[in-house]
């Protein structure tokens, strides 16, 4: 009996070990960040500030949330002391409460942005998914769907959002969205 005891202990131990790993890996294989942006430089992109904020900019009735947002200012911007508006990129991850009419509501969002004067938006892809690439007014945008999160990158003062900010944050947040979610 102490043998097979001992084998089932192990088992049980192996077991743990493995949920842990799975859990502490996003259970997703994406690794989300604790408090939602990435905290970190992002190759030329220096990673300046975090903020929570409760005041969400793609609202949905009945689906709480709260908004995480990151600055990332550019690199050699940074080190000349001259900071543009077009040196500063912002992240906003804005994590709901389950994934109900999320991409609905991504949808209508960029539907609204099209529907103003000076913006335009396109459908373009993200991580195997789909996002909105949002321009105008000086400023531009992507904007995805992933599972119970809305991702959104870019600023004022730009012609478009960096490729490797884009693809850091798909690679814990994969687009969600399909070929037809945003034409809804």
């Amino acid at each position: 009996m102490p043998r097979r005891s001992s084998a089932i202990a192990s088992r049980a131990a192996l077991l743990v070990v493995s949920l842990v790993a799975h859990a502490a890996s996003g259970c997703g294989g994406t690794d989300i960040p604790a408090r939602g942006v990435i905290e970190t430089n992002v190759g030329d992109w220096e990673f300046r500030r975090y903020q929570r904020v409760l005041d969400v900019e793609v609202w949905i009735p009945g689906n709480p949330a709260v908004a995480h947002t990151a600055s990332y200012v550019f690199r050699d911007a940074a080190r000349r002391g001259d900071v543009a508006r077009s040196d500063v990129v912002s992240a906003f991850v804005t994590r709901y409460e389950h994934d109900r009419d999320i991409e609905d509501a991504v949808a209508a969002f960029s539907r609204r942005l099209a529907s103003e004067p000076g913006y335009s938006v396109e459908v373009g892809e993200v991580s195997g998914g789909r996002a909105a690439y949002i321009r105008g007014t000086g400023e531009a945008w992507v904007l995805w769907a992933s599972e119970v999160h809305v991702v959104k990158l870019g600023g004022r003062g730009r012609d478009e959002v960096p490729g490797n900010l884009v693809g850091a944050y798909a690679e814990h947040y994969p687009s969600t969205l399909d070929d037809h979610a945003l034409a809804r």
